[in-house]
């Protein structure tokens, strides 16, 4: 019996003893519990988290690949900018050999005027000079007919007195 009193003892002193480390453990079990909760959302965040970094990832890829392809762009629209600038420049450059055949066909139709205005002067001159030669020429040949018409008719005349 003294052994159960000793064990009673034992046992007794053993549960104040043991009370508030059981209730320390009950606590502690509810702290672990509470950090086990806690970690749980913390990996629900973490996953989260990694599901919007992924997204983001992806916006990020989409937004570098649009951005090549507005650098793509860019570099065609320059491209395509030098060349309208080169066609522009030919078309200056044509333009301007235009305006100088344009002025060099203004002084050729300038010359031309005064040439035939000249030549028209010289024809009246020329036809003045040729008219009066001819008729000079009329009048000496006219001369020497009526020379001859006369030598003639005094040649009949005096055939028909004889």
């Amino acid at each position: 019996m003294m052994d159960k009193a000793i064990i009673d003892v034992l046992q007794s002193v053993l549960k104040k003893e043991l009370d508030p480390i059981n209730s320390r453990l009950g606590g502690i079990e509810q702290d672990v519990k509470q950090l086990k909760d806690g970690q749980e959302r913390l990996e629900e965040d973490v996953q989260g988290l990694k599901s919007e970094l992924n997204d983001m990832k992806q916006d990020f890829k989409h937004l570098k690949d649009g951005q090549e392809r507005l650098e793509e762009d860019v570099q065609g629209l320059k491209s395509e900018l030098n060349d309208m600038k080169q066609d522009f420049k030919h078309l200056k450059d044509g333009q301007e050999r235009l305006e100088e055949d344009v002025q060099e066909l203004k002084q050729d139709i300038k010359d031309i005027k005064t040439g035939q205005e000249l030549l028209q002067k010289n024809i009246i001159k020329s036809l003045g000079e040729y008219t009066e030669k001819i008729a000079n020429h009329v009048d000496n040949k006219t001369s020497a007919l009526n020379k001859r018409v006369y030598a003639v008719e005094t040649e009949i005349e005096r055939l028909i007195r004889q």
